[in-house]
């Protein structure tokens, strides 16, 4: 008999946003060798394999950026059967399969990410399309394409005032 035990995981990610992560581990005892296994310790199998379970997405999701856990989830999912199927084999349970059911934000970083994302499509700002483009009042110019100098008559005037140089400028 297949037996299921959802997980929730509160975390951090790398950039500093707390997640609640929650993981679904489809299980089974091997009853042969519970029988001749000693019990693992004072917790029961419910509470260990969730403590692996917390332990193993707790290490690799504080390393993650918050965009690149959304895109390895099914990688982090993997790490923890693999680390499961090691540690409570032993003990006589198999673990058939682990999803990763859902990545929970707070609303509020839900709702940032959404303007952000919606704002950059609207205006086609991307990381390619404004590369290598310097602006200070918000509008993005491309230098190669800008016929007057006026881009570049500017940050030779902010350039002097700040006594920054031009190659520190917005990128």
């Amino acid at each position: 008999m297949i037996n299921s035990l959802d997980v929730k995981i509160e975390t951090k990610t790398k950039d500093n946003v707390f997640v609640q992560l929650v993981c679904s581990i489809q299980y089974r005892v091997v009853k042969a060798l519970v029988m001749t296994m000693p019990f693992m310790s004072s917790k029961t199998p419910r509470e260990q394999i969730q403590a692996y379970v917390f332990d193993v997405v707790r290490a690799l999701v504080h390393m993650m950026m918050l965009d690149a856990l959304f895109e390895q989830k099914g990688e982090v999912a993997k790490s923890v059967l693999e680390e499961l199927e090691k540690v409570m084999g032993a003990y006589g349970y198999s673990i058939e399969h682990i999803l990763m059911v859902d990545i929970l934000l707070d609303p509020s970083v839900r709702k940032a990410m959404n303007e952000i994302n919606a704002s950059q499509r609207l205006h086609g700002e991307t990381t390619e399309s404004t590369k290598g483009t310097r602006t200070s009042s918000g509008t993005f110019l491309s230098a190669s394409e800008e016929s007057t100098g006026a881009p570049d008559f500017v940050e030779k005037k902010i350039a002097r005032a700040t006594m920054i140089p031009r190659s520190h400028g917005e990128v």
